[in-house]
């Protein structure tokens, strides 16, 4: 069975977003099609809709990568309760040391405490600094109390923001799943 996403639905005000969390697995994929292989370095044996094998991409080279936890978050559709905008969601990896992060704030921020954390997907390519995206965690009135999740992405002059507030014991069950995602992310388990 595949891991089952972490999920907030928070639009019955109209006001406030979703946020989803999924695990995805460390796996390798190839340099040319991206086809991923989850057991071993080999190139995925791939198929058509008729049952044809599609041969392995030539000069090719299976890339390793690391697991990570992908979240989704977007906004209420405008001026509608609890339907979401998921043509416009934002799509944020967060790695091993972004999780560590987020689990040592979800631990220990004081009341008005906030982290962030700050993407460019384009990093070491021709693309730096075409999109940025942003993850802000915020605890106006202290843990007991919930936390504000907002994640933002600057492309161009375009700004999407969405914001999700969640509860003392979502942020409880949301440390926990991170830390229990630890281990997977690295194929310790």
């Amino acid at each position: 069975m595949l891991p089952k996403q972490l999920e907030f639905f928070k639009g019955m005000s109209g006001k406030w977003g979703s946020a989803k969390f999924a695990l995805a697995a460390p796996h390798f994929y190839c340099s040319v099609c991206r086809a991923k292989n989850f057991d071993n370095k080999d190139h995925p044996r791939r198929f058509t809709s008729d049952g044809q094998e599609i041969p392995a991409c030539k000069d090719s080279e299976m890339w390793d990568r690391d697991g990570a936890i992908f979240l989704d978050i977007t906004s209420p559709e405008k001026g509608k309760k609890n339907v979401y905008d998921w043509a416009n969601k934002i799509t944020f990896a967060l790695g091993l040391v972004d999780i560590s992060k987020i689990l040592l704030f979800l631990r220990t921020a004081d009341v008005g405490g906030e982290m962030s954390l700050i993407h460019d997907p384009g990093a070491g390519t021709d693309t730096k600094g075409q999109t940025i995206k942003s993850l802000k965690l915020s605890s106006p009135k202290g843990l007991r109390e919930g936390v504000i999740l907002n994640v933002s992405k600057k492309a161009g002059e375009d700004i999407v923001s969405h914001t999700v507030p969640l509860s003392a014991d979502e942020v409880l069950t949301l440390a926990t799943l991170l830390q229990a995602a630890l281990p997977k992310i690295l194929a310790w388990n």
